[in-house]
């Protein structure tokens, strides 16, 4: 994704990844970061705030329910988690 894209390319790529991360945790210990993944997918889909808000929102949100419920992803899937982490990374150009 190019760095300067609008939210609604970062919406539809972390639908996608949203999606396919969602049916790729199957761990009973990681049920409650799937439901809030499952949350965040509802809302991007909605759309019903800006997009990078949202993302920003969702980061903040994994790291916690991650930390709190100590849930360890396996390599799949820290890299499916990574890359919808890097869709908030908006560069301004100055």
């Amino acid at each position: 994704m190019k760095w300067y894209a609008g939210g609604t390319e970062r919406g539809k790529q972390a639908v996608e990844l949203l999606t396919e991360l969602i049916n790729h945790l199957n761990n009973d210990n990681e049920l409650p970061l799937k439901q809030l993944l499952f949350q965040f997918h509802q809302e991007i889909a909605a759309q019903s705030q800006s997009i990078p808000y949202i993302l920003s929102r969702m980061n903040v949100a994994v790291a916690k329910v991650m930390r709190e419920n100590k849930i360890v992803v396996d390599a799949d899937n820290e890299a499916r988690l990574k890359s919808l982490m890097v869709l908030v990374e908006i560069k301004w150009g100055y």
